[in-house]
C-alpha cells in the first residue's frame, strides 16, 4: 500500500501516456518490456492509483483511460496486470494520504473492478486490501475477497397497507458470520432523489427485486455475481412513497472485537 508515495518520473510518463490523446494510436496494453525496464511494480501501482484518483475528480481524459485499462487489463502480462489492478482497487477502497477506508467505496468502474477480483492476477491485491480494511476501526459494507462467501439479500413486505406487498425491508448479509450483519439497506424516510426509490423507479408501478439489487450494488459497491438468487428476487414490490436507500456514508462496519 505504498502507492501513496510520490510518483517515480517513469511512472509519471506512463500515466501521461495512458491519458494522452495519442494513446489511441498506441494502446496501453501494447507497452513492451523495454518501456518498463526501469519501472518496478510499485511504480505501476502508484501510477494506476493516481489515474483512478484523478478519475474520481475527474480530470480530463482520466475516466476514458480508466475504462480502457479495466476493459483490457486481461491482455497484460500477469505481473503487470497485478500491479495495475492493485493501484486501481486501492484507490476505490482507500483514501489518500493515510490509506483510511473510503466509505462508501467509489469508482466509475466499480462493477468491472469487482468482477475481476477472482482472477489470478488480482489475488495479491485483494488479499492485502482485505487484511488492511479488516484492521480498520470502520470499514465499508463490502470488503473484496477472491474466495468470497455467498451474499444473501432478503426482502420483507408490509401487507397491512394498501396496496398490499409494499416493500418494507431489504437486508444484506455478506456471509462472514459477523454480528454486524445482516445490514438493513432501506429507510422509511425520504432522502436524496438518487436514493429515493419512488424517484429512481418513477416509471414503474411495481419494482422487481433484481432491479433493486442492481441499484443497491451500485450505491454500496458490492458484487452481484456472489448473490444467492432466491424466488423473492424476481418478484415485484409496491414502493411506499417515502422509502429510500440508506445514505451509503452512514453504513459503517465496526472493527471486530
Amino acid at each position: 500500500l505504498q502507492s501513496r508515495q510520490p510518483l517515480n518520473p517513469r511512472s509519471i510518463q506512463i500515466l501521461s501516456s495512458w491519458i494522452s490523446q495519442d494513446s489511441k494510436d498506441s494502446p496501453f496494453w501494447q507497452i513492451d518490456a523495454a518501456a518498463l525496464t526501469d519501472v518496478d511494480h510499485t511504480h505501476l501501482t502508484a501510477a494506476a492509483r493516481t489515474l483512478h484518483d484523478r478519475a474520481l475528480d475527474p480530470q480530463a481524459g482520466s475516466i476514458e483511460a480508466l475504462a480502457d485499462i479495466v476493459t483490457n487489463i486481461n491482455r497484460l502480462p500477469p505481473n503487470t496486470a497485478a500491479a495495475i489492478y492493485f493501484g486501481l482497487l486501492s484507490s476505490m477502497f482507500l483514501q489518500q494520504p493515510h490509506n483510511q477506508p473510503r466509505i462508501p467505496p467509489k469508482s466509475s468502474v466499480a462493477r468491472q473492478l469487482l468482477s475481476l477480483r477472482r482472477n489470478h492476477f488480482a489475488r495479491h491485491a485483494v488479499t492485502v486490501l482485505s487484511r488492511h480494511l479488516h484492521r480498520a476501526e470502520e470499514r465499508p459494507l463490502y470488503v473484496p475477497s477472491s474466495d468470497p462467501h455467498p451474499i444473501s439479500i432478503t426482502f420483507d413486505t408490509d401487507n397491512d397497507r394498501i396496496p398490499p406487498e409494499q416493500l418494507a425491508s431489504m437486508r444484506l448479509d455478506t456471509g462472514e458470520g459477523l454480528p454486524a450483519f445482516p445490514v438493513e439497506l432501506l429507510t422509511p424516510t425520504k432522502t436524496h432523489p438518487t436514493l429515493h426509490l419512488a424517484s429512481l423507479f418513477s416509471d414503474a408501478n411495481r419494482v422487481n427485486g433484481q432491479a433493486l439489487i442492481s441499484h443497491a450494488a451500485a450505491i454500496y459497491a458490492f458484487p452481484t455475481d456472489s448473490i444467492e438468487i432466491t424466488p423473492s428476487h424476481t418478484e415485484g414490490f409496491a414502493i411506499p412513497d417515502a422509502l429510500s436507500f440508506r445514505d451509503p456514508r452512514e453504513i459503517r462496519i465496526q472493527e471486530e472485537p
